[in-house]
């Protein structure tokens, strides 16, 4: 795969064919994969680059200062908090993937393009062709679902402000505006309309960064991950089907041009076939070797580009979750802290959906040594019997996704969070009481 990490126009014509093939154009509009020079959304893409990132420094600079003027006020520092830590985890992925990562992002569409792996055969061909419409089906329904989580989050969220000024609402609380959305503090006067509406401005802003850059990034890394899955059921399918693969293949074989097989004698005839079936088998075995192979150099690289990602959002949505117990405790239920149980909500499940899919790669990859056994290996060939041990060999390593190499990407470490917020949860109850 070094060669894809060339920028060839070749490797570019691949990079835009993988990003058309699974449907995520938003890559190239929102900036995330910069075009070329020359070619459509370049200009665009740097401009919103340059613009965004200014107006990111401009947004952690205020919160800083915001979280130190409301640190004596917990219910505002815990919610200040929240949303910084979000920001803050959007700016660090923000410059790690545009300096580190995003040729290995490109890397990511241009093995779309030409698929993890293709057997060459029409037979298991079909199988990955009928994989890839279930994926096709029902990613378009999860990217919407997403959007709309996400849009109309935005909305609530940009709407908000208008309608509590309306309702002549507390608009500054020790020089933060408790008015926006985030609670912010902002180095000019924003008790004046001007000052207000650039403050709602900023906070628009980071609105919108958001929702597009999560909005892109989400739906593709649980499509990566579903990608990774269905390869896994793809090749465990092809184990159980590989007496009918090699008959397959045996059957396009064409026996008379096989030196030995114009002998009249029954006997060669059936040692010859037999020789030939053997090695049907073994090529059949060959390709679910090269196959595998194929998907933990996918993961491999999916694993490379996101594993920053995973460390820094497991880690701020645990800081988050433990944050708002600790407030959950302090405070009665309103409808002004009712804020504080959606938070809670919405980073659990956003925890959940990572753990659930890393258990479930992680599941599908052992299955594969299960499946192995349940073939007839055993009929086979000496020499197959061999390779068929090498397979299991290959097959018993597991495959974890990681976050950092810190967090495992498994229900294990869902179950771990909910009793870490529990027992914070018990502790601080039974300190109050």
């Amino acid at each position: 795969m070094d060669e894809l990490y060339n920028d060839t126009e070749e490797n570019w014509a691949s990079t835009y064919r993988g990003i058309n093939k699974t449907g995520y154009n938003s890559f190239i509009k929102v900036a995330i994969l910069i075009a070329p020079k020359g070619r459509d959304y370049h200009t665009s893409g740097l401009i919103l680059l340059v613009y965004s990132t200014i107006v990111q420094w401009i947004l952690l600079y205020s919160g800083f200062i915001t979280l130190f003027k409301a640190s004596h006020d917990l219910i505002l520092f815990i919610e200040i908090s929240h949303y910084y830590s979000i920001l803050l985890a959007i700016h660090i992925l923000f410059m790690e993937h545009f300096i580190f990562k995003m040729k290995k992002s490109r890397q990511i569409f241009q093995v779309m393009d030409i698929d993890i792996y293709d057997y060459g055969t029409d037979f298991d061909r079909s199988q990955i062709e009928n994989s890839r419409l279930k994926t096709a089906y029902y990613m378009p329904y999860v990217r919407k679902g997403i959007y709309a989580c996400l849009g109309l989050t935005g909305i609530i969220l940009a709407v908000l402000p208008l309608v509590q000024l309306a309702r002549g609402v507390e608009k500054t609380r020790d020089g933060i505006l408790v008015i926006l959305p985030v609670p912010f503090w902002f180095p000019f006067n924003t008790e004046t309309s001007l000052g207000f509406a650039l403050a709602y401005f900023f906070e628009l802003n980071m609105i919108a960064f958001a929702v597009f850059y999560l909005g892109t990034y989400f739906p593709f890394i649980i499509h990566m991950m579903v990608e990774i899955i269905s390869h896994f059921r793809i090749l465990n399918h092809s184990f159980l089907t590989i007496d009918e693969r090699t008959s397959a293949m045996y059957g396009t074989v064409d026996k008379d041009s096989v030196p030995g097989t114009s002998s009249s004698s029954q006997e060669l005839m059936h040692l010859v076939e037999n020789s030939l079936y053997e090695r049907c088998y073994s090529e059949c075995l060959r390709r679910n070797i090269l196959h595998h192979k194929a998907i933990l150099d996918f993961v491999e690289l999916f694993q490379d580009v996101h594993s920053t990602l995973f460390g820094v959002l497991l880690g701020a949505n645990m800081l988050v979750i433990a944050a708002i117990t600790i407030v959950i405790t302090k405070v009665e239920f309103s409808l002004e802290t009712s804020k504080f149980y959606v938070m809670m909500v919405i980073e659990l499940i956003n925890v959940f959906i990572y753990c659930f899919l890393g258990t479930f790669i992680t599941e599908e990859a052992k299955r594969v040594g299960i499946t192995i056994y349940s073939t007839p290996w055993l009929s086979s060939s000496k020499r197959n019997r061999k390779l068929v041990q090498f397979v299991q060999l290959r097959v018993s390593h597991d495959v974890v996704l990681k976050g950092n190499g810190i967090f495992s990407l498994n229900l294990q470490l869902y179950i771990q969070i909910m009793q870490t917020s529990y027992s914070i949860f018990n502790l601080f109850n039974s300190v109050d009481t």
